[in-house]
Order: C-alpha cells, then structure tokens, then sequence
C-alpha cells in the first residue's frame, strides 16, 4: 500500500533528524471514525502525527498544493481532499463527512495555515472540524504539535501531544447548529492551547 511505503520511508529519516517524540498516543481511539486536529508550526506536522496512528489517515490540504506537478499525482493517489482555504469550501466539508461516514479516518488543521512562532491561543480557529463532527457524530481527537519556540527545525525535539477525545455527546446543551459548533471550537481550542502549554513547559522550560 502506498500510504504505508510512504510513511515508513519517511519516519526512517524524519523521526531521528526532528527528534520526534509522541505522548499519550494511547488516547486515539481505536479505529475510525474520528477527526484528528492539531495546532499547525510546521509543512510537516501532519506526517509527524501520522507516525503514530495506527489506520491511515485521509489528509485534508491546502488546493495549491495540487499544482505541484509531480506531488499532485501522488496527493490523488493517497486520497488527500483539496480544501480552499478562502472562506467556507462547503464541497471539501462534504467530501470530509463522506469520508467520516465510511468509517476513517480526517486531519484537519483548524488554524487554516501555518503559524509559525505563534502560540496557538493568539491564533483563529476556524470550525470545520465542528461541522464534520456534527453532521457524522464523530469524535475529535485534539493533538498539540510543540517546538522551542514554536518553529520545527532539524536536530531539535519536535513533540507530539495527543488529548482525550471530546466525544460528539459530551457537546451538550446546545439549541442549534451555531451554538454547537461554537461550543464545540472552544473544547477543542482549549485542548490544543493546553497541550502544547503544557509539553513546552515539560521539554522546553517555560510557557512561550
């Protein structure tokens, strides 16, 4: 399977030049479906998540990237979702749910883009994640991608954090969709904020 060649070969460069080191990544669940969200530092953030999950993955990425002539035939063939960053892509979100519903797997980075020396809490979420979640009743699986200084460069540890899963149920008390998502955005956003707060403080000292 390619998706499995391709991560092998990679992990055996990648994981001992960025020092990739995952905590707690017995708290994914143990198979789909279910929504996996991180914080986004780094172009490589969701190939250090895939290391340590133990069903491929259905990446959701920027639509530039399918301009790139060699890797868009390789994106097509890994079933990656092309996703316009430009306001709501209502036709990848669909795509995300059909995808859920089939019992896999989805990444999505709810910053949108990379923040690169930026806290996560001082970023926008956006809620496309809340949206699969409800029309699927997916869990989500909040991951926290920390660097010192929050910028992943070579022979420097790179962790990665995963959080309890916030089951759909555990959203309650909501009266309508906008109230769900909104609840839902803030659960998440508060788990990622405190996994990288707290591993920073673990591995690299102090909050920043």
């Amino acid at each position: 399977m390619l998706y499995k060649f391709l991560l092998k070969f990679v992990s055996f460069f990648l994981k001992p030049l960025y020092r990739v080191k995952a905590v707690n990544a017995q708290k994914q669940p143990e198979k789909g479906p279910y929504v996996i969200c991180a914080n986004h530092i780094s172009i490589l953030d969701a190939i250090f998540i895939a290391f340590y999950i133990k069903q491929p993955i259905t990446f959701m990425a920027k639509v530039e990237i399918f301009s790139w002539p060699v890797l868009k035939h390789i994106f097509k063939k890994l079933g990656v979702v092309p996703i316009n960053r430009d306001g709501n892509d209502f036709m990848a979100l669909k795509t995300a749910v059909r995808v859920l519903k089939g019992g896999n797997i989805i990444m999505i980075f709810p910053q949108g883009k990379r923040c690169r020396g930026k806290l996560p809490e001082t970023t926008e979420f956006k809620d496309g994640a809340a949206f699969m979640s409800y029309f699927t009743k997916a869990p989500i699986l909040p991951v926290g991608i920390t660097a010192r200084n929050h910028w992943i460069k070579p022979f420097r540890r790179t962790v990665v954090s995963f959080g309890d899963p916030i089951a759909y149920d555990s959203v309650s008390g909501c009266g309508s969709k906008e109230e769900f998502f909104a609840k839902l955005d803030s659960m998440l956003e508060s788990s990622i904020c405190s996994l990288v707060n707290e591993q920073y403080a673990e591995y690299f000292g102090e909050k920043k």
